[in-house]
């Protein structure tokens, strides 16, 4: 049987490209949930998510099982002939396992009810033994079908899972083994140990009798990797199994390890001292977390936290201070990927007036020589110690990109939280603030959480953020508090920048992000400039998202971006004539548990997200 033939026996299929969606008739779907597709070696692959087996899909629509394998010639090929072949007893139909002569491969055929031979194992749970299980009898377990064989051969009952110690367990395995009385003799390695352990913690409670039995006490000087057989095979059988069998009887019972507790250390809000948040700079910086500076390419964020570096270096005032602010010159520390200290920043800082003794930098050249500069990254050791050798009271981080581990995704939930949340409780530990540099995007009427570049999570996972931009005035420029979780929120700094490129505070303002880019940008749309830029918007976030978000949180960015009910509702109808987006309902709506979801349509996204 072929994918489509399958399909054509199914109701509510929809997808493309080999991978599809339908509803399952094993029970009553509602909600298209089982997938259907087409693995590489042929085979149909199905799967439905409310927990109903392939066999039960298959018998509920007339086919059978065998009907997912691609039929093979009568016999199996030539060069398929194994070096040692091993029958499954048992299931549906035959099972072969095969070890072929070049390299030692194993392979797995079935003789299908058609007297056609396909490849694969199928979906039933299989235990290699060559006799049948009594009901109370003794079952050798052991980590492949050669120690099988071998028991068998002495009359014993030796029993297999498929893959050896490699294996994952199957509550068919219990059904098959409960009662037994079962004795696990695991290979000489660590694998084979800790395949023991799995089936003993499995088995127990359900069969007779667990025990496992350590062939090394029997043979001290057994190789790694050594096994039953082996056993058997190095002295006189007779004398080797007549130790084996005393063995059986004289070994204990397995017992659970005793599972050290792994709770939390607990303690009652009593007992805990309250701490105050103290500031480096009064409401704008507090002594120890995470704050994020985030302002788009031009406005001038380098030159920001270069002033305040030098300000608390020199111990004055910086630009955020009130003028008559007295501090004690510290010690700070910067890194930056983007600009070189020897050829620009140093001099920048010597027009501020810092104290280059306090102001701390890694010294690049050596650490990217030695190969160290690499590992800089963020919950990495060498950045911690680093960190923890300075001890500086501010550490700038310019941009937040360079320092981010390899494997994490900017975009990805959760990534950044589990990236970013170990440095916020480093900076507490230590007591020292930490700024994280970043870009904000340029789209058209964002503000705050929804401007911030690469990854919105960046806004949740620190504790303070900062946005720069231009005011209406594009010689004027703003620095504001857009979150803060220790303070109210100051006024904005007013600044510009002079000839050398320093920043220059001109005054305050009580306007945050979104009134001066409302004053800047929001103005220059309207009428049918305004639909587009609000479609754009629209298909902007649902990309952020992935392609697919909650209409609700869709309606409600859009709303806080400035865009009326209205607008939206035009926008919408005017992308889904287009066929740039669909709606999808998740859940029922007589469980009340039903969700709308608004997505990018799959020639937007390449995929449908529900489909699978």
């Amino acid at each position: 049987m072929n994918l489509q033939n399958l399909l054509s026996h199914l109701e509510g299929v929809r997808g493309s490209g080999g991978q599809y969606i339908a509803k399952c008739p094993a029970h009553d779907d509602q909600h298209q949930s089982l997938s259907i597709g087409e693995g590489k070696d042929g085979r149909l692959l199905v799967r439905c998510h409310a927990g109903c087996s392939a066999t039960s899909v298959m018998e509920a629509l007339g086919l059978k099982t065998a009907d997912l394998f691609p039929e093979e010639t009568a016999s199996r090929p030539a060069d398929k002939w194994p070096e040692a072949e091993y029958i499954y007893p048992g299931g549906t139909v035959k099972k072969v396992k095969i070890r072929q002569a070049d390299g030692g491969k194993f392979f797995y055929w079935q003789h299908l009810e058609n007297g056609r031979w396909a490849k694969g194992r199928g979906s039933e749970a299989m235990l290699y033994c060559r006799r049948e299980l009594d009901k109370e009898g003794l079952a050798l377990l052991v980590e492949g079908e050669k120690d099988v064989d071998t028991l068998h051969d002495l009359g014993l009952c030796g029993v297999s899972l498929p893959d050896g110690a490699k294996s994952k367990w199957r509550p068919e395995y219990a059904e098959a083994l409960t009662g037994k009385i079962c004795c696990i003799l695991p290979d000489n390695d660590k694998p084979g140990r800790e395949y023991a352990e799995m089936l003993a913690s499995e088995l127990s409670g359900r069969a007779e009798s667990v025990k496992i039995v350590d062939l090394t006490a029997l043979w001290p000087d057994m190789p790694e990797h050594g096994d039953v057989s082996d056993y058997l095979a190095s002295g006189d059988l007779t004398e080797r199994l007549k130790a084996l069998m005393a063995q059986l009887s004289e070994a204990p019972e397995w017992k659970r390890p005793k599972r050290k507790s792994r709770s939390l250390p607990i303690t009652d809000l009593e007992s805990i001292e309250e701490k105050k948040i103290e500031f480096l700079i009064p409401d704008w910086l507090p002594s120890e977390g995470l704050v994020l500076l985030a302002a788009e390419g031009g406005v001038g964020k380098t030159s920001i936290w270069m002033e305040i570096l030098s300000a608390l270096s020199a111990g004055r005032p910086c630009m955020l201070d009130a003028p008559d602010v007295q501090r004690d010159p510290m010690v700070v520390a910067f890194s930056s990927a983007e600009d070189s200290v020897a050829g620009t920043l140093k001099a920048k800082f010597g027009l501020y007036g810092a104290n280059m003794k306090n102001i701390k930098t890694i010294q690049q050249a050596q650490a990217e020589e030695d190969g160290t500069m690499g590992r800089f990254k963020f919950n990495s050791p060498e950045l911690e110690d680093t960190i923890a050798a300075i001890r500086p009271k501010l550490f700038v981080f310019d941009p937040i990109q360079s320092y981010m581990p390899k494997g994490v995704t900017m975009a990805a939930r959760n990534d950044i939280r589990a990236c970013l949340d170990p440095l916020h409780r480093l900076g507490e530990r230590l007591g020292i603030a930490i700024i994280l540099v970043c870009h904000t995007n340029k789209r058209a009427q964002a503000y705050g959480r929804d401007r911030i570049a690469d990854s919105a999570d960046l806004w949740d996972a620190a504790r303070m953020v900062w946005m720069s931009g231009y005011t209406k005035d594009r010689n004027i420029r703003y620095l504001s508090v857009e979150k803060t979780n220790y303070s109210k929120m100051p006024d904005s700094i007013l600044y510009r920048m002079d000839d050398s490129g320093l920043v220059v505070p001109v005054g305050r303002s009580p306007k945050h992000d979104a009134e001066f880019v409302k004053a800047t940008s929001w103005g220059q749309f309207s009428g049918p400039k305004k639909k587009e830029a609000c479609q754009q918007f629209i298909r902007s976030k649902l990309a952020e998202e992935g392609g697919i978000m909650p209409t609700a949180e869709l309606d409600r960015a859009l709303n806080l971006a400035g865009y009326s009910n209205n607008a939206i509702k035009t926008a919408k109808a005017a992308l889904k004539e287009k066929h740039e987006i669909s709606y999808v309902q998740q859940g029922s709506a007589r469980q009340r548990n039903n969700v709308f979801y608004t997505q990018l349509s799959m020639n937007e996204v390449g995929e449908n997200p529900f489909n699978g």
